[in-house]
């Protein structure tokens, strides 16, 4: 929803949160879409300015 109304804030976030919990879930696959999401996060909040977003993306993405 976010990406289509043009909120990349809110998707950047979004994409944040679902990262965090997929690298948690232990079903096949949701480690790697975990990475996945955390790296179109850390993308997009270098792209757009988004410091904290870009760290917390960048500190959970350097834990694996």
């Amino acid at each position: 929803m976010h990406e289509r109304v043009g909120a990349p804030v809110w998707l950047a976030r979004t994409r944040l949160d679902w990262g965090r919990v997929l690298l948690t879930h232990g079903r096949p696959g949701d480690p790697e879409r975990g990475r996945e999401l955390l790296e179109q996060t850390l993308a997009t909040a270098r792209e757009l300015g988004f410091a904290t977003i870009e760290c917390r993306a960048s500190t959970l993405l350097d834990a694996q």
